[in-house]
Formats: C-alpha cells, structure tokens, sequence
C-alpha cells in the first residue's frame, strides 16, 4: 500500500476505502459473502448498497483540543462522483454537523479559520471559512490549475501551496479552425516525458509543481521556487504528496523535491529544501544523497523529523524515520532496524513521533522517542484494519484516526496517546448501511514462500 499519494487527489479523486488484507472492503466481501442460507430478512453487500456508503476522511483536531473537523464524502449518483462535504464535533464525537462543500481542512494556528479544497465553477480553488458566528468564506485562489498541498504560516497571515506550473508543448501543425459553435476533436497530445501519467490519476499535467504563496485573505499567488525544480518526491505511479511545513519565524518554508534539470528519469530521488520565502532563495537541506522526504518541524520548531533512506542502486528500499537539527544537520535513525515504510508522521511533543506502518497487509499506529537511551518503534495499534493517521492535539493527550476493516467501512476513532491500544469510536456514519447486512467472514491466509 503506497500512502504518499497526493493528499488532495486522495479526496477526490480516489474511490479507495483503504481496507486491508485482499484489497477493497466491497472486494472482500464480495468474495468470501456465502448467499446460501441466508434469513430472508438480512441483505448482501450489492452494488445498490455500495452507492450508499459515506467515506471520511483528514480528522484534524482545533488548536485548543475541543473540535475536530473532517472530509465526509458520500456518492451523488446523479454525477456518478463523489462529493465531499466538510463536517465539525466535538472531541468526544458530540455535536457532529456539517459546515461548507469542501475537503482536507487545516485549522490555523489560532484556531479561528479553517483553510480547505473545494470546487467553483468547475475549478478547485484554496478557501478560508471563519470559524466565529458569522461564518463567512473567502476564495482565497481563482487559477486555472488546483492548488494541492497546502501549510498555514505561522502567524496566519498566509498560506503556501503546491501547484502544477504549465509547460505545454504545442501541437506544431497548423490546424483549421472549426465553424462557430461546433465541437472539434482536440489536437493530439505532445509527450515528451516519462512520467506523463499515474495509477489512478491519468494523464499528468505538463509542468513542473512549484510552491506559491498567498495572503489567507486571498490576493496573487506569488511562486517561491521558481526555475528548475519539482516539489515533491517522485514514487511508484508519480509524485506523491508534497511535504511541507514552516520554520518558526515564517520566514522559511521547508519542503521536499528535487531541482536536478534531469528529474523526470531519477528514481526515488530527492532532497529537502529550506526556501527562503522573502527572495525565494534554496538551500538543499540533507548532504547526503538519497530519498528524502516529508519534513515535519516539532512544535518547538527544534527538531527535524523526515522520511527517507541514503542513495541505493536497490528497485526497492524500505524507509527509516530521521530526526535532525532545524538546518537538516546531524540527522540521525530513529527506528533503527525497522524495516517498514513510516507514513503520516506526527509529533505528539518536542521528543516523541507517532506515525503509521503497514505490516502483513494491516496498517497500524507506532511510536518512537527521539530521546530515548534505546531507540526503536513501538506499537500504538494491533489489529487486521487500516488507519491513517489524521492529528494529534497540540496538548498532547489524543489522537484521531480513520480506521476501516473487512467488516466495518472508514470511521473516525480516537485514540490515547498514553494508553496503547485504547480506540473509541467517535463516528458511526455507516451503521444505517451495516444495519441487517449479512457479512461474510473473513480468513487470513499466510503461506512461505519458495525462499522461506
């Protein structure tokens, strides 16, 4: 399972429903549901009541630790899409309704606005709701390419995001011009890139991504890495999702990339880069070359945390978890021997990390202390599901999660951070759904292989 997709296409664009095991939930049940012998009042899981099915989605918890809002996605079959709604609670689960059309909200860091994707007039766009009474929007971008990740500053007054900077290649041949009002088939398609597409995506924009900055009031996007580079580091299938994050002061943005002129053939290359907002000036932040990736500052804005693992000549390596010095230096294993993929990666504090592994076709939560004596992961989480990790409180104590097994579609739970294994479930979005459904059981199978 790979989990450094683009975040926003994740959202929207994706119909996953991130369960493990043999693959998609409908999938599972569809193979190992036995339809003899059922009671004449239950259901099978149909494709009827597939449409049915609500998604959830980037659980983020409020600055204070009272509110958590999230993507609530359902199917509008009239569009044969899916459309995403933003939806706020409280942190017990209380007080769950909806807000604004929308998907992956960031609180700002004072907890009075929420920034988040939604589509206009076909196009999505970077927002700002207020969180106060009134509740007012602001279209804070109006481009023709959507913006994808995207970070609050520090103080609130800006955001920066990822966008596709346009290099389209014109078809060469002049080509009449059709009568007015009629449908034309359009020119062909000039490739001249290796990574012109993506699972699950289709054709890629011609382009560079580059990261911009705008007022969170709205105004012109003004692009911060211009010329050579790509942000974001290349995986299986094309980019993934592009790290970000801001140095204290707001005057640094730290993001992952690689702004080698012959990027579109590397593999699993790329470094992290300290951007200076004012003149757009970077330094390349990791001396040693490999593929590095998903920069997270701790609260303290001390500490370094990020993904990755040295240069290799290997079709696949395994990352570890490094944690470093403000300036990249010194950077050091902190799950040394761990030999899984960290994903989703988190401070809890200035000392410990939590993050997600996938493992036997099971993705769980961990832990790791930056400053323990022995270093290594420890379990957050034990079970045959999925999660994805969406925020941990900025006082520490818990944590939310989308969690989604064979038997059970994605759900928001809550998490202790000081009690390992301790879930509660705060949504139940799909109980209507899973009401006198008839499911089969469901097998977990393991066999050697011819190497042991």
């Amino acid at each position: 399972m790979n989990n450094e997709k683009r975040e926003a296409r994740s959202e929207t664009s994706t119909a996953s429903l991130r369960l493990p095991l043999v693959g998609l939930w409908l999938g599972t049940i569809c193979l190992v549901a036995s339809v003899a012998g059922l009671p004449a009042q239950a259901h099978t899981f149909t494709v009827d009541r597939y449409l049915d099915l609500e998604r959830v989605a980037s659980p983020r918890v409020s600055p204070d630790g009272k509110s958590i809002v999230f993507t609530r996605s359902y199917v509008d079959q009239a569009k044969d899409a899916w459309a995403s709604m933003l939806w706020i609670m409280d942190a017990d689960g209380s007080r769950l309704r909806q807000l604004v059309k929308g998907s992956n909200p960031q609180w700002s860091p004072d907890g009075g606005r929420i920034a988040y994707l939604a589509e206009n007039d076909g196009k999505t766009q970077l927002w700002v709701r207020y969180m106060d009474a009134e509740g007012a929007l602001v279209q804070v971008t109006r481009g023709e390419r959507a913006p994808e990740s995207f970070k609050w500053s520090p103080d609130g007054k800006w955001l920066v995001f990822a966008m596709v900077v346009p290099e389209e290649v014109a078809w060469p041949i002049p080509m009449p011009s059709p009568p007015k009002g009629a449908t034309w088939t359009p020119a062909p398609m000039i490739v001249d890139r290796l990574h012109y597409r993506a699972d699950r995506t289709g054709f890629l924009a011609d382009g560079s991504t580059h990261l911009f900055l705008v007022q969170a009031e709205g105004g012109t996007p003004r692009d911060i890495t211009p010329g050579q580079f790509t942000a974001g580091a290349r995986v299986e299938g094309g980019l993934g999702a592009v790290g970000i994050d801001w140095s204290p002061d707001g005057k640094t943005v730290i993001v992952d990339g690689n702004d080698d002129p012959d990027a579109d053939r590397q593999y699993r290359v790329s470094n992290l880069y300290a951007v200076d907002v004012a003149t757009g000036r970077r330094r390349k932040m990791i001396p040693q070359p490999g593929f590095w990736g998903n920069p997270v500052l701790s609260p303290d804005g001390k500490s370094l945390a990020y993904t990755g693992f040295p240069a290799t000549a290997n079709s696949y390596q395994a990352s570890d978890l490094y944690v470093a010095r403000i300036d990249g230096m010194g950077g050091r294993v902190v799950t040394p021997g761990f030999d899984r993929d960290p994903t989703s990666v988190t401070w809890a504090d200035n000392e410990t990390l939590w993050f997600t592994v996938e493992d036997h076709g099971a993705v769980n939560t961990w832990s790791a202390s930056t400053t323990a004596k022995v270093l290594g992961a420890k379990p957050g989480s034990n079970g045959a599901h999925v999660i994805t990790l969406g925020s941990i409180s900025p006082k520490g104590n818990f944590g939310v999660v989308v969690r989604s097994a064979p038997q059970q579609p994605e759900e928001i739970y809550r998490f202790s951070l000081k009690k390992a294994f301790d879930f509660t479930p705060l949504t139940h979005l799909n109980d209507d759904l899973l009401t006198n459904l008839r499911l089969g059981d469901v097998e977990e199978i393991n066999f050697k292989a011819t190497d042991g």
